[in-house]
């Protein structure tokens, strides 16, 4: 159970991947015994237990990533404080050498280039750090001021429901979503 995912945190060791928009295999998580599936294919204490493993196997390598990360959030957010863009974009490049789908990076970023007026680059950032950590009310009412500001009202709305999904289990985000539905009006 997840040699897949150990085998993809072994590659990253070694080698960087590159994004293809291309579909590379289809899982069918119903089928087979392996417990790491869905539907009947699930066994939830199995699956604890090889997450747990595959985490403890990779803790030392992602507390030295969280500690090269760290300073480089630091100076990053303390030059965006201080309106040194140029010198927060450095600082963000960095970690996302280190880190490219890092989300507190990618969100640093997005205020860069907002503050830049490159609106469909922030939006990218934004988006892409919605996606890698798609529970974040914060990244997600970001998210949608953003694609409200460059006129995208359906995407900004999309993201208005997606904040109302999360309201179920955070109520950060209702707030969020009360407050952006009434600018959406």
């Amino acid at each position: 159970m997840h040699e897949d995912w150990d085998w993809f945190l072994q590659c990253a060791q070694r080698a960087k991947f590159h994004f293809v928009r291309q579909q590379t295999f289809v899982w069918h998580a119903g089928i087979g015994d392996s417990g790491a599936g869905g539907g009947r294919n699930v066994d939830a204490v199995a699956l604890r237990r090889s997450t747990a493993a595959v985490h403890a196997k990779w803790a030392a390598t992602r507390a030295r990533l969280q500690a090269a990360l760290a300073p480089l959030h630091e100076h990053a957010r303390s030059a965006v404080a201080r309106g040194e863009w140029a010198q927060a974009a450095a600082d963000i490049r960095a970690a996302l050498a280190l880190n490219p789908n890092d989300p507190d990076a990618l969100a640093l970023m997005a205020v860069v280039e907002r503050a830049s007026h490159r609106l469909a680059e922030a939006q990218a950032a934004l988006a892409l750090a919605s996606f890698v950590r798609p529970r974040d009310a914060a990244l997600v009412y970001n998210l949608a001021l953003i694609c409200r500001e460059r006129g995208d009202l359906a995407k900004a709305r999309d993201c208005a429901l997606r904040l109302g999904r999360m309201a179920q289990r955070d109520l950060r985000a209702a707030a969020l979503r009360d407050q952006l539905d009434g600018t959406l009006t």
